[in-house]
């Protein structure tokens, strides 16, 4: 049985209202602390992870994914039962599977330049745990690719990923969808002003690497391309799907990198580009293109 399990008539009840507003508002997540999510995959992976303060399902989802969904409701002391009515209000997909979630945020740790001093002392001190590898994104728009990101730093055992101001919001339903998860479990970090950022990481010796578009790009094994061995801690900058890493970003970067394309294509999409850097990172290897 679910321990205090509610039943909800209206579209029009007050935590339906809420859920509503919180997926479709920035603002109100940001005010509030909280964001929303559905499926069943999700709110599985939600439950060891975050803080869950309201679930809503509907009967045929609980009596078909009962199992994957028993830790969320067992942590959850705010189960709301809703109907199909409710579940088309509430749902963002096509085909919604009809459990849906409401959670405190606590992951992203816009802390004012604690990243930085993370970072510093680790170097000063030689006391990092983990690998400290990270990758900073720099005003990426597209919520899909943002999401993408994040999983892919987590598949390659990066310690975190570093968010520009201009970043769209990690809590976007469509970059938690595209994460997999994986924003509930790496831990992000806004930082409000990069260029003062990478001073900081350059007088600490800490190595940053832009991420360029090389129209002509060193192919890897000839004599212009250049293999470099990484010592951590070390921080990958990509840009915007649009435009690149601004220059004022990347001459405050350690080393210019790119990616060498053999095809006719002139570049990679964000997260596409960003998976293979990073895969390159996390072994110790990248092309730099001076």
């Amino acid at each position: 049985m679910v321990k205090n399990l509610k039943i909800i008539h209206s579209v029009r009840n007050e935590k339906i209202r809420t859920y509503v507003k919180l997926s479709s508002n920035s603002r109100e997540r940001e005010k509030t602390g909280l964001f929303t999510f559905e499926g069943v995959k999700l709110a599985k992976e939600a439950a060891s992870s975050v803080e869950v303060v309201s679930v809503f399902v509907t009967r045929e989802c609980l009596e078909n994914y009962r199992e994957p969904l028993a830790e969320v409701l067992e942590r959850c002391d705010d189960v709301c039962l809703i109907n199909q009515i409710g579940a088309d209000k509430l749902t963002v997909n096509k085909q919604p599977q009809g459990v849906f979630v409401i959670a405190c945020k606590g992951i992203v740790c816009d802390n004012n330049g604690g990243i930085a001093e993370k970072l510093v002392s680790a170097q000063n001190t030689k006391s990092a745990s983990g690998r400290n590898i990270y990758v900073l994104l720099n005003e990426i728009a597209d919520p899909g690719n943002l999401g993408t990101i994040i999983r892919g730093a987590d598949a390659f055992g990066l310690d975190g990923v570093i968010l520009s101001a201009g970043c769209c919001d990690v809590y976007n339903y469509k970059a938690i969808r595209a994460s997999m998860g994986s924003v509930f479990r790496m831990p992000i970090y806004a930082e409000k002003d990069i260029p003062s950022f990478l001073k900081k990481m350059a007088e600490a010796k800490i190595n940053t690497y832009a991420a360029v578009v090389d129209k002509n790009p060193p192919a890897a094994g000839s004599e212009a391309a250049e293999d470099y061995k990484f010592t951590p801690p070390c921080i990958l900058c990509l840009g915007s799907e649009a435009d690149g890493l601004p220059e004022r970003i990347t001459s405050l970067c350690s080393r210019r990198v790119t990616i060498g394309m053999k095809g006719k294509a002139q570049s990679l999409n964000a997260a596409a580009a960003a998976h293979i850097l990073m895969w390159r990172m996390s072994n110790g290897l990248l092309y730099a293109t001076d």
